[in-house]
């Protein structure tokens, strides 16, 4: 091998590097001197302190990066200084000797241009020693490469002089030639490796306080993942790790960064993964490049396993290498190949390329774009969207709803309408919780999709290359049989595609029925829906766990076919190698162990190349479908008008012209819907039109009031001016302008609270200012409300305000804003008329409010017209009625609002029979807490390993009734299997060595042999995997019924301290991981383990003396992979428990999505949600770094045992080069085995899907359903009702909130029940429903209550909350979800319970069985609401009807309570928690309660003959004491 030239290199380089060197020098001093970003550098290095001299030393050593920076670029120096002294003395010394080759002699000059360089360095500008060390350490690696070539190569062969040492060997050179050799691999290898890397943040302006350990470790460290050992040995030893304790987030990981990197990409009129892959153009180049050097480096191992074995078959005869050589290549090449594949997986976890479950980019990524998308959302679209599998028509829109004309059917088609609203049109953030969970896992699993078109292409390609030098042109024809074979998986992928697909859509009804019953959950439990909304989600589990099995077998039979067609690719590449006959001979060639075992090899490759694909092509699939997903979402869904250009969806018309500049809020000749959508000919439906004919301009500085009946468009008006409306203008001078450069802030009519403090609710991110916070505690009347609670405004309010629901947060939070205009939607409806007048006078008239612009949409005319100076009037069609002056617009309105007017009068003439405060607020035993007012109980962290008892409740399940037979059985198939294949790689051994001893061997004989047994492990395969498979959705089925079970029939404490997107991330996330992955990595355990054992132990068979260092390594990778798991184990929970809070926040986001735009606070959520994602990450991004750890360190102990086996079967006592070929082949399957064994292991292991399900199945539960506990057939017969010392807690160690309660309520009595706030009038009507613990006894018609099941107890009872709760879907779902009554009768529940009479005869304002209604009903108004509640407590026939009266405009409180006189049944027992003495003085008896007491209980004349009692009092100081008592009067007295 010629050589000569070689000495030259290292001059070229330094030549070459000078060059560069001069051309960036001019470039640094022809730009401008200095740039922001160069100071920016400058200021980070501290050069300004060096440029002046003072530390200038020390300055020097903080800019080349510290301490131990510094010193190893000293010790270069060093190394290059005596380099060049080894140099010269080389060249001095060695003057007269002859070398092999060319003299050395040039090389003692490439030291000085080194030596310049590197004291260059301190001296030069930043930019310039920036790029020195670069050329520096090229040049020495060069010059090393160099002495590799001349001198290091020759040692591995047996005929190659070393070029640099004479022929003399005289020592002092040869000792000279070793120095330099060692001393340059020190400077060129060791310290460019071992030198930490300087933190150099990705954004400047913001860099960590504490860089991150990957960031700053050296490059050894960081391809070894050395620098997690700090993090991996404190969970060692701690057993446990908190947030806080992992590792530091690196800038490339953090949120805020990928977004500014990613979502510069548009992705508008285009599929967004074409805008991903443009953003990240040019790491899926570097990733692919690494994925070419992967695939070359995968036949490492049969390359060396094919020239070992030909040195031991020839004897060393005519051999180049030494065999040595081919045993470090054993060792070194698998070594180099898992190091750069680790780091090609650390690259594509941090992008959208994945290579096992999830990674933290892509789930950062897609979260938050579908998280800033939805909120630039249409409210309309919220119950509009539907998935990609769904098509049904949009749903209405806030307060005005669709209607849908036409003949009404007879008889639902039960089959289509059970599901209607569930399946297709639920709720959206149940949708977008399954996008952010389920499809942002699928989509981060699919990021494989590189590794099917470069990885998988390349590696088959290279084997059939391989196959050729080995085998010949035979090769070709085992590629032609994979060719024709080839279309068979692939359409057995495409099935799968199909049935996958299926099966999303039926895991989307299963999730969005799960979500609507966990957001109404309360209610099903007050219903008794328990059962029954169980069932359903059943039935839709059923039918997601049929499209599971029909998935699994499909890809059982993939993974069948494509495990055959390597063999068969094997069997004709051996056959057409050998003979296709015992009489035609083909190619005539006889088979040896290295053609054989090295050919195996290979096909063992193809075989998981073949695998590989079908697994990634399954999960690809999914992926797709998900990222379809995320797009159809990204692009369908409709946009405000402001936001309508930055999307793919463009509004009909222009967004709403405004004044630049003006301060007027003002609305000109437009209308206004609630979505984009153009009219299509021949359809009924049509959108509610917000009509302003002329110029609406409300009043700077003033109160203005929106007056109207129900459904006018009050809301609406409100919504257009904040721009949730779609605008159409009515001509050239159309205009809505609301001026938001003073800030806008807005109430809504339902209150929308975040799971935050009380005071953080209303403070809402802006500056706290004590003195204005205590104000408006005082004008919105909170004060007394606080006094309840231990913490104060401390006390956490809860998930969606489920510690007390208080409008006057909402209000609140407005008032306390410093935004110019204020917009308040109906916030007096909620309220007492006393508390309504004290938020008029106090609040209204009060000195926050002086000099803002208020705009009040509200029924309550008296109250507000006195403090308001401008009027806007609607009517039932939207139009504007009148405007101007409150007494003119009232004058003018009389038609309009006389009903109102006359009933408010009547009301103000009332004292409130309860204090002031709009609804009761739970007693201390609900909201006190030990925790510092913190509701919400902190999510439990499981510490150690996952428990025995939970893993044999699962092998349980898997098992069934017989579990030992089941697992004897699948064991056995297990065992069988692999053994028959490693008894098949021993069989092609013993065949290939009949050769040397046999020249008339039958080919033929030995493929039939072998072709049977193929066949015959096959067959044993799939039957034990169709067991296998029924085992796993057997446990899958019951897991989740367990779950929902368990939930279903939790506590309402439970619930009120469980958020719900813990429940949901149980039911989606910990769900799939039992569906997939748990039975999967289960599968995969028993395989590799069966298969682990039986090669270890034909390893030992064969070669006892190798029992030694197998136990050694056996002990050192059962050690490895207990102290991964030690440390990965608290990572994963942490990962699991940040996941909850995105998904929480999103919940959040939406629910109160049209408050977060009035706000102007999107920019804040983004920014919580980034925080939110960069929690997520942190533990993510360990968690997946541990994985590198275990790889590189699992991959050394395997290859150290596969080298080591090598040697001692080549130098030990010699077993033949088939034997040795058999037992490498067993080694080098071995250690890739044990890798992934221990990874599976651990992954099966800290998955913590089954833990955590195990807490939830554990849960406090209500009394359970049993036989005994069925009551009779007829009853109740009459609702009479008998309590005796009725005691209730909110939970069982809580205190006493209803104390010595008795009474009796004879059927048919109407009841009212007063009281004041605390005194436990909402907690009575929960504990004659027995939904909290109570003590005492209750009777319903003589039979004890306790003694009677829950759900039969509570069809019995109907309550009537303030604010229902409804189901998202149509109107005929939330009257009859379950499908049991025709239309007939739902029409005529709604028609006596008043709906009918509260709407117009006209077809588009109507409500009817199919109208669509939103998420928790919002597009109704409270009114409506309890009409429909009332409606389904007809359907029920309950014998006691509990009503938590609201205030209301006066025709829908007159239609109610006219409905109650006159509809409810004489046998019905109402009882009536009355917020105002006229609803309840005509009632039958009166129940006062005081803190917890009853104080008074008896019919009305009674009560108010004590001068001295309660009733009598509040009576007495109203201002209508005669009518009252009037009303009171026995009827037919006078």
């Amino acid at each position: 091998m010629d050589h000569s030239g070689t000495l030259l290199i290292p001059w070229y380089l330094a030549w070459c590097s000078i060059s560069i060197l001069i051309l960036h020098f001019c470039y640094e001093f022809i730009r401008p001197k200095y740039s922001t970003t160069r100071a920016r550098e400058d200021d980070r290095n501290g050069l300004d302190a060096q440029r002046s001299g003072d530390g200038r030393f020390q300055n020097c050593v903080a800019a080349h990066g510290g301490v131990r920076i510094f010193t190893i670029k000293v010790a270069r120096s060093v190394c290059c200084t005596l380099l060049l002294g080894l140099s010269v003395a080389t060249l001095l010394i060695g003057r007269s000797a002859v070398y092999p080759g060319d003299r050395p002699d040039a090389l003692c000059y490439y030291g000085e241009p080194n030596q310049v360089l590197l004291n260059f360095i301190p001296n030069v500008s930043n930019p310039m020693s920036s790029w020195l060390p670069i050329h520096l350490n090229c040049l020495l690696l060069g010059t090393f490469v160099v002495y590799c070539i001349r001198d290091l190569y020759p040692l591995c062969t047996y005929q190659l002089p070393l070029l640099d040492a004479p022929t003399s060997r005289d020592p002092i050179l040869v000792y000279l030639l070793w120095t330099t050799v060692s001393v340059l691999f020190v400077a060129a290898i060791v310290i460019p490796l071992g030198m930490p890397r300087a933190y150099i943040p990705i954004n400047p302006d913001d860099p960590s306080e504490v860089p991150a350990p990957e960031q700053v470790c050296s490059i050894f460290s960081f391809f070894i993942w050395s620098f997690l050992d700090p993090v991996v040995f404190l969970a060692y030893r701690n057993s446990h790790l908190t947030r806080d304790q992992l590792p530091i987030l690196a800038d490339s990981n953090k949120a805020v960064n990928l977004r500014a990197k990613i979502f510069p990409s548009k992705v508008r009129g285009r599929h967004i993964f074409w805008g991903i892959m443009e953003a990240l153009r040019k790491d899926y180049t570097v990733q692919a490049l690494l994925l070419v050097v992967h695939a070359i480096l995968g036949y490492v191992a049969p390359i060396g396993l094919n020239r070992l074995l030909f040195y031991m078959e020839s004897g060393g005869r005519d051999a180049l290498m030494r065999p040595w050589v081919w045993i470090a290549w054993l060792f070194c090449g698998p070594m180099i190949s898992t190091v750069l594949f680790q780091y090609y997986t650390f690259l594509s976890a941090r992008h959208l390329i994945f290579q096992a479950t999830k990674r933290v980019w892509a789930e950062s990524l897609v979260s938050q774009l579908v998280f800033e998308h939805a909120l630039r959302v249409r409210v309309k679209s919220m119950s509009n969207y539907t998935t990609p599998s769904s098509g049904k028509p949009s749903s209405p829109t806030p307060e005005d709803p669709e209607t849908s004309t036409g003949t009404e059917p007879a008889k639902p088609d039960k089959s289509k309408t059970e599901d209607a609203g569930s399946k297709e049109d639920g709720n959206f953030v149940g949708k977008l919780t399954n996008l952010m969970s389920t499809d942002t896992s699928n989509i981060s699993d699919a990021g494989d999709f590189l590794f099917l078109v470069v990885y998988i292409p390349l590696q088959m390609a290279f084997g059939i290359l391989f196959l050729y030098f080995v085998l010949g042109w035979s090769a070709f024809v085992g590629l032609a049989s994979m060719v024709l074979l080839f279309p068979l998986p692939g359409y057995v992928a495409s099935r799968l595609q199909g049935v996958q697909q299926q099966q999303m859509k039926s895991t989307d009804a299963r999730v969005q029925n799960v979500t609507e019953a966990l957001s109404v959950a309360r209610m099903i439990k007050l219903l008794g829906w328990e059962r029954r909304m169980n069932d359903r989600i059943r039935s839709t589990r059923e039918e997601e766990l049929a499209w599971l099995w029909k998935r699994k077998v499909l890809g059982l039979i993939n993974v069948s076919i494509n495990f055959v067609i390597p063999i068969i690719v094997m069997v004709a590449s051996f056959a057409t190698l050998l003979t296709l006959s015992e009489k035609t001979v083909v190619m005539k060639q006889d088979l040896s162990a290295s053609i054989v075992f090295s050919s195996m090899t290979v096909f063992d490759i193809l075989r998981g190349q073949l695998h590989m694909i079908s697994n990634t092509l399954t999960v690809v699939i999914k992926g797709k479908i998900s990222l379809d997903r995320v797009n159809e979402f990204l692009h369908k869904t409709e946009l405000l008008d402001s936001f309508a250009d930055d999307g793919e969806l463009s509004a009909p018309e222009a967004p709403a012209p405004t004044v630049v500049g003006s301060q007027d809020v003002i609305i000109r000749d437009a209308s206004f819907t609630w979505d984009a959508e153009k009219p299509v000919p021949g359809k009924s439906r049509r959108n509610f039109i917000l009509k302003i004919d002329g110029e609406v301009l409300f009043k700077r500085n003033g109160i203005n009031a929106i007056l109207g009946p129900t459904g006018s468009g009050k809301t609406s008006l409100l919504m257009a001016l904040l721009g949730e409306m779609h605008f159409v203008p009515s001509g050239p001078n159309s205009l809505c302008n609301l001026p938001r450069q003073g800030g806008v802030s807005y109430a809504c009519q339902e209150s929308w609270v975040q799971n935050e403090t009380i005071r953080g609710n209303i403070v809402f991110g802006a500056a706290f200012d004590e003195a204005r916070y205590k104000k408006v505690l005082y004008q919105c009347c909170l004060e007394q409300d606080l006094k309840l609670f231990e913490s104060g405004d401390n006390t956490e309010v809860g998930e969606k305000g489920l510690t007390l629901r208080l409008a006057r947060v909402t209000l609140a939070r407005a008032i306390y804003s410093d935004a110019e205009i204020i917009i308040l939607d109906d916030v007096l409806s909620a309220l007492d008329v006393h508390t309504a007048k004290w938020i008029v006078d106090k609040c209204l008239r009060g000195d926050l409010v002086q000099s803002r612009t208020v705009i009040l949409a509200t029924h309550n005319v008296m109250l507000t017209a006195p403090v308001a100076q401008y009027a806007v009037t609607l009517g039932a069609d939207g139009r504007v009625v009148s405007r101007g002056a409150p007494s003119a617009v009232i004058a003018e309105s009389q038609d309009t609002l006389a009903a109102d007017i006359a009933a408010q009068e009547d009301a103000l003439l009332e004292t409130e029979a309860i204090a002031p405060n709009e609804m009761e607020v739970k007693p201390d035993g609900e909201t006190q807490s030990s925790s510092g007012g913190k509701l919400i109980a902190e999510e439990e962290i499981a510490v150690g390993h996952v428990e025995w008892p939970i893993l044999k409740k699962y092998f349980d399940s898997v098992g069934g009734k017989h579990p030992l037979l089941f697992y004897a059985a699948l064991i056995g198939g297990y065992i069988l299997n692999q053994a028959i294949f490693t008894f098949l790689t021993w069989f092609m051994g013993l065949w290939a060595a009949q050769y040397q001893t046999n020249p008339n061997v039958s080919p033929t004989y030995y493929l039939t042999l072998y072709v049977c047994f193929v066949l015959v492990a096959l067959l044993i395969y799939v039957l034990f995997q169709m067991v296998y498979i029924w085992g796993a959705i057997r446990a899958s089925k019951e897991i989740h019924a367990q779950l929902i079970d368990a939930v279903l029939g939790a506590t309402l404490r439970w619930l009120d301290t469980t958020p719900t997107s813990r429940v949901i991330t149980r039911c989606t996330q910990d769900m799939k991981s039992i569906d997939s992955f748990i039975p999967q990595y289960l599968d995969m355990l028993l395989d590799m383990a069966t298969d682990m054992v039986i090669k270890l132990g034909v390893i030992i068979i064969f070669a006892p003396s190798f029992l030694g260092p197998s136990i050694v390594i056996a002990i050192l990778g059962s050690w490895l992979g207990q102290v991964y798991i030690t440390a990965q184990l608290p990572v994963r929970r942490e990962m699991s428990i940040a996941k909850s809070p995105v998904l929480g926040h999103l919940g959040a986001a939406m629910a109160g999505l049209i408050s977060v735009r009035a706000y102007g606070a999107e920019e804040a959520f983004k920014n919580e949600s980034l925080i939110r994602i960069d929690v997520y990450t942190r533990a993510a991004v360990t968690c997946y770094n541990l994985n590198r750890w275990l790889c590189v360190r699992i991959k050394l102990l395997g290859n150290t045992f596969t080298a080591t086996l090598a040697a001692y079967l080549l130098y030990g006592p010699q077993k033949g080069a088939s034997n040795t070929g058999f037992l490498l082949n067993m080694a080098v399957v071995f250690t890739e085995i044990i890798l992934w064994w221990v990874r599976i292991f651990n992954e099966f292991e800290i998955q913590g899907a089954l833990e955590r399900i195990q807490q939830y199945v554990c849960i406090d539960q209500e009394r359970g359903s049993t036989e005994s506990g069925k009551p009779p057939a007829y009853w109740p017969a009459s609702g009479d009702l008998h309590v005796e010392n009725l005691c209730s807690r909110y939970s069982a160690n809580g205190p006493v909130v209803l104390d010595g309660l008795s009474f009796h309520i004879k059927g048919g009595e109407r009841v009212g029940v007063v009281g004041r706030t605390g005194s436990g009038k909402s907690t009575l009507a929960l504990s004659l429903l027995r939904a909290i613990p109570v003590d005492g006894s209750m009777y319903m018609d003589g039979i004890p209550t306790d003694s009677v099941n829950l759900d039969a107890l509570r069809s019995t009872i109907s309550i009537i909350p303030q604010v229902p709760d409804l189901l998202s879907g149509p109107l005929r779902h939330n009257l009859d979800p379950f499908s049991q009554y025709d239309d007939a009768v739902l029409n005529g529940a709604l028609r006596a319970a008043g709906l009918f009479s509260l709407l117009s005869d006209e077809d588009e304002s109507r409500i009817t069985l199919d109208t669509m209604l939103g998420s928790g009903g919002n597009n109704l108004s409270i009114g409506q609401r309890q009409i429909i509640a009332l409606a389904r407590a007809f359907l029920r026939r309950s014998k006691i009807l509990v009503l938590d009266e609201v205030n209301l405009d006066h025709i829908t409180d007159e239609i109610i309570q006219s409905s109650i006189r006159h509809v409810l049944g004489k046998d019905v027992t109402l009882i009536t928690i009355a917020h105002r003495l006229q609803t309840i003085m005509d009632a039958d008896k009166i129940m006062v309660l005081d803190a917890g007491k009853l104080v008074e209980f008896g019919t009305p004349a009674d009560l108010l003959s004590d001068a001295k009692g309660k009733l009598r009092a509040l009576v007495d100081e109203s201002g209508d004491r005669e009518k009252l008592m009037e009303m009171a009067q026995p009827k037919g007295t006078t």
